[in-house]
């Protein structure tokens, strides 16, 4: 039989204060508690942090944005080649308010879903089943400049839509 000290440093009423918990749930809910990302999050985390004995809302923020603007991740390059195969799409779920019924016989989003980037919500329309990889293709896939802004803007929006040029 295992017992527990409850008492001096291994308190397990210590482990789950209101700020962890807080901590834990938003990785659970960023990661959508995948198992690689969530264990590639908690590593980070100790890594980051290994003497701080509470690791808070500002310890998340900054291992979120490791993982946004630094990391190489096999996962999220997965993603990201997956999402560029199908980039009309993406772009459309990232930079329009359009609800896209969610169909699986389209080949789009088949191909997305089958490759873990979309699902199915509650009222039936399209979604990114990892919040952490929305906002990652948002930064991959964001215009840098006009040009590229109206290229994305051809591609997302029919033509008799979109913005025209003054001449």
């Amino acid at each position: 039989m295992r017992y527990f000290n409850t008492s001096g440093p291994n308190n397990p009423q210590q482990h789950f204060t209101v700020e962890r918990k807080a901590t834990i749930q938003k990785v659970s809910t960023i990661t959508a508690n995948q198992p690689g990302l969530v264990n590639g999050f908690a590593a980070k985390l100790v890594e980051f942090f290994p003497d701080r004995p509470v690791l808070d809302e500002a310890a998340y923020l900054e291992v979120e944005d490791w993982y946004l603007t630094e990391s190489i991740d096999k996962n999220f390059e997965n993603i990201h080649n997956k999402a560029k195969e199908e980039r009309r799409l993406v772009e459309r779920l990232l930079f329009t308010e359009d609800k896209i019924p969610f169909k699986i016989d389209r080949p789009s989003i088949k191909y997305l879903h089958t490759n873990g980037l979309i699902r199915k919500d509650e009222d039936g329309f399209v979604t990114f089943w990892v919040p952490f990889y929305k906002k990652r293709l948002y930064d991959a896939f964001y215009p840098y400049t006009n040009g590229e802004q109206k290229r994305i803007t051809r591609s997302i929006m029919p033509r008799s839509t979109s913005p025209r040029r003054a001449d």
